[in-house]
């Protein structure tokens, strides 16, 4: 059976990427082969706490980890240098009842090529197209003072809400132009920090009455 491949557009910056508020790694991304539909797509694992579906826990569906940072022309290339050990895998899977559940059953082959996939992706961020991805206050605030970064980006007490939102469009604009770089978080709520230390800094130097 031949694989179809449903992958994001390759003109996508970070599409498996997704890093939820108070984490400190985002979610984990994968390959998975449906091997009864004969289908590959790349997706990231949402659920909190990297439980995985009940049919890629009995290997009906398979999974192999990826690099969560991979560009969508760096999951096509994954797609295309798999794809040999893919099709092996699906032509040697089978899915039998074990007494208790249905489970993915491999013929040697196929559990061969399984194996090698997981071996070529172990450091697929070394083989293959990966963004650049900052959190969205340390690309802000790395090398700046509060001075600098003010003076930078014309932020000042008095900025208004609808500003910063701007001025926040056009950082994001900057990054992905001039460094390749995909930005998560919040880049105007840290846009309004920054203004609002300006303002705590004013009120401060401000003459008493």
């Amino acid at each position: 059976m031949p694989l179809t491949y449903t992958g994001p557009a390759e003109s996508e910056a970070a599409p498996l990427f997704e890093q939820y508020q108070g984490q400190f790694k985002p979610q984990p991304a994968f390959l998975e082969l449906d091997p009864a539909k004969g289908t590959v797509r790349l997706g990231t694992n949402v659920v909190m706490g990297n439980a995985v579906p009940m049919e890629v826990w009995h290997h009906r569906v398979l999974w192999w980890d990826v690099p969560p940072n991979l560009t969508g022309r760096g999951c096509a290339e994954v797609f295309g240098e798999m794809k040999p050990l893919l099709e092996r895998v699906a032509a040697g899977h089978s899915i039998e009842w074990d007494g208790h559940n249905m489970v993915g059953k491999f013929d040697e082959d196929a559990r061969e090529a399984y194996e090698e996939i997981e071996d070529k992706l172990r450091d697929a961020r070394h083989g293959f197209e990966c963004a650049e991805v900052w959190n969205a206050g340390e690309w802000i605030w790395t090398g700046q003072t509060l001075a600098s970064l003010a003076e930078l980006l014309e932020i000042t007490p008095d900025t208004s809400d609808e500003e910063i939102a701007a001025i926040a469009e056009t950082q994001r604009k900057v990054a992905d132009r001039d460094h390749a770089v995909v930005l998560f978080g919040d880049l105007a709520k840290v846009l309004r920090d920054v203004r609002g230390q300006l303002r705590e800094m004013a009120s401060e130097e401000a003459p008493a009455p």
